[in-house]
């Protein structure tokens, strides 16, 4: 994910948390609207439904489209967050419940409770203007309906509030994590470049060539191991070594068995078996390109990073 992506959704989800704790709870468009845009950048569709549901009305045409195409899992999530505008059928004054009935925004969603689908702005608005009614005529703040619509405003912000956490706190890692990756990986390639440049150019080869052609990815990936593998653990002229293609792969393990006695090693030793069981799987792999998954591909290729940063650890 491209740096300034990462950092417009981690931005976008700590000016909601901190929306949710000034914005009173009857004020909730523009906390919505915020939702629906990062809900699309992180690809949350349960939340990016519930959004555009609560902005433009249950019973909008848009919106019933975009439930069809919900998955089952993020349908049930769905349902979920609709239910904070499901209440008791017979909990609105008459008054209100006239009024919804007559506009068809109040339906029964199951046994005893019924679902307002009016856009959100418009429910805000009949909340505060028959709150301000009914103080004024009969002293009271919170007729029942009244209070139950103003316990469901106050439940929705806190399921944003949790949202936006949840996005705030994978993103905010996945940041950290990445710049570690990319620290690790411009050292790796400058070692490389100073060390053994020709494994590097297969490297480089192998990632250019990964989504035009499989079989040039892996004769890549094969020919950077092998220059990798000789760069290690040269053959001596004078010595009679098998030419088989696995050579390679017993000459990097052979250089592994022989460093991990270092004393600065301690972890690598410490999953040594880890590091030849991962040496002989991506030879497995790349030795038989037609079998391989076009989503192979790409964790191959890192795993052969990897190896790779690992053995160079080693010098």
């Amino acid at each position: 994910m491209a740096d300034n992506l990462l950092e417009e959704i981690i931005e976008l989800a700590k000016e909601i948390l901190t929306e949710c704790q000034k914005r009173e709870d009857c004020d909730l468009v523009p906390l919505f609207q915020r939702v629906l845009h990062l809900s699309r950048m992180v690809k949350n569709r349960s939340f990016e439904v519930w959004a555009l549901s609560e902005l433009e009305g249950y019973q909008n045409e848009t919106v019933l489209q975009e439930l069809e195409e919900l998955s089952k899992p993020d349908l049930i999530e769905y349902k979920s967050l609709r239910r904070l505008r499901s209440f008791p059928d017979n909990c609105f004054l008459e008054k209100l419940k006239s009024q919804f009935l007559e506009s068809g925004e109040l339906v029964e969603t199951e046994p005893g409770r019924a679902t307002l689908t009016m856009p959100l702005k418009e429910m805000e608005m009949s909340y505060l203007t028959d709150r301000e009614y009914y103080k004024q005529t009969f002293s009271l703040t919170t007729p029942l309906s009244l209070s139950l619509l103003e316990r469901a405003f106050t439940q929705m912000k806190s399921r944003i509030y949790d949202f936006a956490s949840e996005i705030y706190l994978r993103y905010r890692f996945t940041q950290t994590v990445a710049g570690i990756f990319d620290v690790k990986l411009d050292s790796v390639n400058q070692r490389l470049a100073r060390l053994c440049p020709e494994v590097l150019e297969h490297l480089n080869k192998a990632l250019s060539e990964k989504t035009q052609d499989k079989q040039k990815t892996m004769v890549n990936l094969k020919e950077a191991l092998k220059s990798f593998a000789e760069f290690l653990h040269p053959a001596e002229k004078d010595e009679s070594f098998e030419l088989s293609d696995q050579f390679y792969l017993n000459r990097i393990c052979q250089f592994f068995d022989e460093n991990l006695n270092k004393e600065r090693s301690a972890l690598l030793k410490a999953n040594y078996r880890s590091l030849i069981s991962r040496t002989e799987a991506i030879y497995q792999r790349i030795k038989e390109p037609d079998k391989i998954d076009e989503s192979e591909i790409e964790p191959i290729i890192i795993q052969s990073y990897f190896l790779i940063s690992d053995a160079l650890d080693l010098i």
